[in-house]
């Protein structure tokens, strides 16, 4: 096979011609050329020429391939309309060779916004190309998974484009213990049987074994084409009346958020921003993440993420057209797309018997309404507002902040930060107690769904990140900075979860264990003073099976805190041996109510290049205390910390810019707790 990418490009508008190279998008290339991307017109040309010669005219074969075209469009070769797109198709292979003649041979791709709307989203992520074949070549690579007693046996059938016959290949399979298997395919088609399996887990559970796929096909003495990927082998069932869902015959309670991928037709820029979206959901412990229906469809690049860091996707869709189908056949090889919910259809039950027989490694799911999962509104980062609100419209109510607020967000959050913090003075406080009264929310649903095993909703929120600069429920904002929610995140998701719910000076302590292991350990708890001084302490013995939510007991403090609610807190965590796997701690009335007192915090900050630490100690009880630095973004270990005594504690952090060191580190440190908020 002779395959030839075609790069280049000339973008025709209404104000003028402009040359491009992939990827690119209309509104990157006029933006780039300082041209008004508001003259484009009501219609777009992407147009290139390819250059054929009497070699390729004797070829038997000759195609046109087209991949990850978002919109729709209708492509012309040698003036023709060979083709028109849905903005669904991954790929498309156009047969071009009775086309194609001598020479020059213009290839045109056109938009217009009567189908796609705004002409400026128009781009191409990846280079066409042509192909040239004598025999075949592989279009898609199917593969089934039968898993019995005696292993797994993955069958493999291969979609190819030309002609069948004489077709030669052979199946490549190799562990990641370096295991490796070989099979025949005779006419594309053939299977492997894996005796002892390495099996695929979602984050919590287990190792992500993948295996790599590489197919070869041979035509008359060399290799006509290849394909590889990435596999993982793993079973997945939906649990009737729960949101919950089995894997590998294991109970599996997703946990997450939801996903908005980037339409950016720049795919690089894409991924990048993609990468860094699934590692700090990985960081934050996250094993779900799910795309929304009518979402734009992620890169083939977030699907091999979540195959590694083991986060399960998935997918909610209105309807499987045929679009559809294809869609997620190219990319149902992945071990982390593991379900698909429809919605909402008459016709659901209709297509998910037909979507299994075509997608037999997922599960499917009816679902009679898109799902709802929780949402609570909180400004960006104050760094972040400071990127697009002028200096002079900081305040909660300008125009620069109402533009980024969606309507009833602003009434959220004041209603929010009122039921329990003191009104900030200022739009950087407000900024904080905003994003920590949208953790309060959430993770009341969290807390719900993690003890109800499932039955009261997947453990999931909305969403992620935020794909432009607005005011949202996310815990990742436009920038990309953690806001309070995905540090608390990583708490809300972590296997082993203890919970204290208060009602007066009575409380019901429970605990979540989601490992394939019993918990056996140790409830500790004490009542304490703001200044730290222990009232009262006491600890119990605590087993909690696999698998399983279990409420401990309830315990009344009626006698040490009476007439003292406003300036006791109750302390509380779970040992495992000596170490502390969950702990938090309670206030007795909302944060506005209690009694803080000004904290002496003393700071120490170590490391070097971009890997350092922060050791920090405080003389009285601090709650939600945010580390961060003037003009300098960093990821921490963990923040929004409370401290209860004055043992000093270390927080490790990566700065996300350039090389920095600890002396400017420790000058730039800025630290504000709840109390700061009077």
């Amino acid at each position: 096979m002779v395959r030839r990418e075609i790069k280049h490009f000339e973008i025709i508008t209404e104000g003028g011609s402009y040359q491009a190279q992939t990827p690119f998008s209309v509104n990157s290339v006029l933006s780039a050329a300082g041209a008004n991307v508001k003259k484009i017109g009501s219609t777009v040309s992407f147009n290139a020429e390819i250059y054929v010669d009497d070699v390729a005219l004797a070829m038997k074969n000759m195609y046109l391939r087209v991949r990850d075209l978002r919109l729709p469009a209708r492509i012309y070769f040698c003036d023709k309309l060979v083709c028109e797109t849905d903005g669904v198709t991954p790929v498309y292979n156009i047969d071009i060779a009775g086309l194609a003649s001598k020479g020059n041979n213009p290839i045109s791709i056109r938009f217009d916004a009567e189908s796609v709307g705004d002409l400026t989203y128009a781009g191409l992520s990846q280079p066409l190309e042509i192909l040239r074949f004598g025999g075949a070549i592989i279009d898609r690579v199917f593969l089934t998974r039968d898993h019995g007693e005696s292993g797994v046996t993955l069958g493999i059938k291969l979609g190819l484009i030309g002609n069948p016959d004489g077709v030669r290949a052979v199946a490549t399979l190799v562990s990641s213990a370096g295991q490796i298997y070989y099979a025949g395919l005779t006419r594309g088609q053939g299977s492997i049987h894996i005796s002892d399996p390495l099996y695929w887990w979602p984050k919590g559970l287990g190792v992500q074994n993948l295996y790599r796929l590489t197919v070869n096909l041979y035509g008359e003495t060399d290799i006509e084409d290849s394909a590889e990927m990435r596999i993982g082998l793993r079973t997945v069932d939906t649990v009737e009346g729960s949101s919950a869902l089995t894997v590998n015959d294991c109970p599996f309670l997703p946990m997450g958020a939801t996903y908005i991928a980037e339409a950016d037709p720049d795919r690089a820029a894409a991924d990048r921003r993609a990468e860094a979206f699934v590692t700090s959901a990985s960081m934050a412990n996250y094993n779900c993440l799910v795309i929304p229906e009518n979402s734009p469809t992620p890169s083939e690049r977030f699907f091999e993420l979540c195959d590694i860091h083991g986060i399960m996707v998935i997918e909610e869709h209105r309807a499987l057209d045929e679009a559809a189908l294809l869609s997620l056949e190219r990319r149902a090889h992945h071990a982390s797309l593991c379900l698909i919910d429809l919605i909402g259809s008459d016709k659901a039950k209709a297509e998910k018997a037909a979507a299994i027989e075509r997608l037999p490694s997922l599960a499917l799911s009816v679902l009679g309404a898109s799902p709802k999962y929780v949402s609570a509104p909180s400004l960006p980062s104050m760094k972040t507002i400071r990127t697009a609100v002028p200096e002079t419209e900081r305040n909660l109510f300008s125009k620069s902040v109402e533009d980024i607020t969606p309507p009833d967000a602003m009434r959220e959050m004041l209603l929010s930060v009122a039921d329990r913090y003191p009104y900030p003075s200022d739009l950087s406080g407000f900024a904080y107690a905003s994003a920590l009264a949208s953790v309060g929310r959430v993770s009341d649903v969290i807390r719900g769904s993690r003890l109800g095993m499932g039955k009261n909703g997947r453990a999931v929120f909305d969403r992620l990140g935020d794909p432009n600069m607005t005011v949202s429920g996310s815990a990742i904002d436009y920038k990309g900075r953690w806001k309070p929610l995905q540090y608390y995140s990583a708490r809300h998701f972590a296997p082993v979860r203890l919970y204290a719910e208060a009602n007066g000076a009575s409380v019901v302590f429970s605990v979540s264990n989601l490992r394939r292991l019993d918990f056996i350990g140790s409830l500790e708890y004490r009542i304490a003073d703001a200044s730290n001084y222990t009232i009262y302490k006491s600890s119990e013995p605590c087993e909690v099976a696999a698998m399983t939510a279990e409420r401990l007991s309830s315990r009344g403090f009626w006698d040490y805190v009476r007439g003292h609610e406003h300036e006791y807190y109750l302390e509380y965590y779970l040992k495992e041996g000596s170490t502390v796997v969950s702990k938090g701690t309670l206030l007795f009335v909302p944060e506005k109510h209690f009694a803080f007192k000004k904290p002496r915090i003393k700071s120490v900050v170590t490391g070097q290049d971009r890997r350092f630490s922060v050791t920090l100690s405080a003389d009285c009880f601090v709650k939600d205390l945010e580390i961060g630095f003037d003009g300098v973004d960093a990821v921490f270990e963990d923040n929004y910390i409370d401290f209860t005594s004055e043992a000093p504690v270390k927080v490790s952090f990566t700065v996300t810019g350039g090389m920095e060191t600890s002396y400017h580190l420790k000058d730039a440190l800025e630290l504000r707790s709840v109390y700061d908020l009077k």
